[in-house]
């Protein structure tokens, strides 16, 4: 099977669909970032079918940056001095702080 005009116009206009169903909640997204650029992706993908070329596109944006990050020390031969059984209930997790 060759992808022709015909095939490559389909997949256009199915990227073009999806950007404008997108469009408002892409905008959404650019305005909340942080002076940060948005990162858009598009894929189209051509598979052989039973009558002709499947075409699969998607598109992928982040919507709202969540970022959150957890440390701590653990020393496998310190006894459990302040609270028994130390587990993950006791670790605390600190958003936005780097």
């Amino acid at each position: 099977m060759v992808i022709g005009p015909k095939t490559l116009k389909t997949a256009i206009d199915m990227i073009s669909a999806m950007i404008d169903a997108n469009g408002k909640k892409i905008d959404q997204a650019y305005c909340g970032q942080e002076e940060e650029a948005l990162t858009v992706t598009m894929s189209i993908k051509f598979s052989p079918g039973p009558h002709g070329i499947q075409i699969d596109t998607s598109i992928g944006f982040i919507e709202s940056r969540v970022k959150e990050k957890a440390m701590v020390v653990v020393d496998e031969k310190q006894i459990d001095l302040f609270f028994p059984g130390t587990g993950v209930e006791n670790i605390e997790v600190i958003k936005g702080h780097e």
